[in-house]
């Protein structure tokens, strides 16, 4: 199981994978809060960092947004082939 922080309480393994190449863009839908944005620019340093690659900034592969309806540093994970 790849390492995710904090641990996931479930997970539901599908099918369809994701590949990370420099095109991968990395950023909020339109109306993003500031918070958003700056989670946003924290991940897109992060994969940069760790990977290698300048991830450009867009609304499209990566989409990071907040749900109220979740807990204190509860998440949610998507992946899928097209982002």
């Amino acid at each position: 199981m790849p390492a995710l922080i904090p641990l996931p309480n479930s997970i539901e393994w599908g099918t369809d994978h994701f590949l990370l190449t420099e095109q991968t863009a990395v950023g909020c839908a339109q109306g993003a809060s500031a918070e958003e944005l700056e989670a946003a620019l924290g991940v897109r340093r992060l994969l940069s960092a760790t990977t290698g690659l300048l991830l450009p900034e867009g609304e499209e592969g990566i989409v990071v947004a907040f749900d109220p309806g979740l807990p204190a540093e509860g998440y949610r994970l998507e992946v899928c082939s097209d982002g």
